[in-house]
């Protein structure tokens, strides 16, 4: 497996340890490790990724952006299903969820039609 693809996956694990810890802030294992230290690992992740693949062309296909974008969502659902209340607003019931479902939908069906015209560009008539 190659090295910025461990810190992807790394990233996506520390994001969803940060909303499980929102969701449920007294779950046993939001204690072991403080909210500052979990961010600053995120962050320094995140400065890494970009380090690392600095010069490099490595945008998201739009089947891995689909993958993301409904993992997201459904730990959004499933972790409100469970019964968590989110420290920071994000719910089910907030206008913010809404906004934010119509804005990936926009940029899902926005790459999809760059992939798609861009597919048609590159083949002989």
């Amino acid at each position: 497996m190659k090295f910025p693809r461990v810190i992807n996956y790394t990233v996506l694990a520390i994001f969803t340890f940060m909303v499980i810890i929102d969701f449920f802030p007294s779950i046993a294992f939001a204690d072991v490790i403080s909210k500052k230290v979990i961010s600053a690992m995120f962050i320094a992740l995140i400065i890494l990724q970009l380090v690392v693949t600095k010069g490099r062309e490595d945008k998201l296909s739009l089947k891995q952006r689909l993958s993301l974008t409904i993992y997201i969502i459904g730990l959004w659902i499933t972790l409100t299903l469970l019964g968590g209340h989110s420290q920071v607003g994000l719910s089910l019931n907030s206008p913010m969820f809404y906004f934010a479902m119509i804005l990936l939908a926009y940029d899902l069906l926005r790459i999809y039609r760059q992939s798609k015209n861009k597919n048609n560009k590159s083949m002989p008539s």
